[in-house]
């Protein structure tokens, strides 16, 4: 696109976030992030006390906490946990 001034410029012609592919992907790293979260979860109450309902708390706690960190930042999260894991 060319701007007033005469220089070029970049023009969005729809938003990324309405891109079907975009979606599904950005679905898929919320199940998956609820899915390990709840697992990290569960297993990080239960150390300190085993019980149901920690391990309940705790899996409704991690899987919230990853469904959400994976869906804002994608790849970069799961990069994250990769090393904080060690490799």
């Amino acid at each position: 696109m060319t701007l007033p001034n005469g220089s070029k410029g970049l023009l969005a012609i729809r938003s990324v976030s309405a891109d079907p592919e975009y979606r599904s992907r950005r679905t898929i790293y919320g199940v998956s992030g609820a899915i390990v979260g709840a697992i990290v979860g569960a297993a990080l109450v239960l150390t300190f006390e085993v019980s149901l309902i920690s391990a309940s708390i705790g899996a409704a706690v991690g899987a919230a906490t990853f469904a959400f960190c994976s869906v804002r930042w994608g790849d970069s999260a799961w990069d994250v946990l990769v090393r904080l894991l060690g490799d």
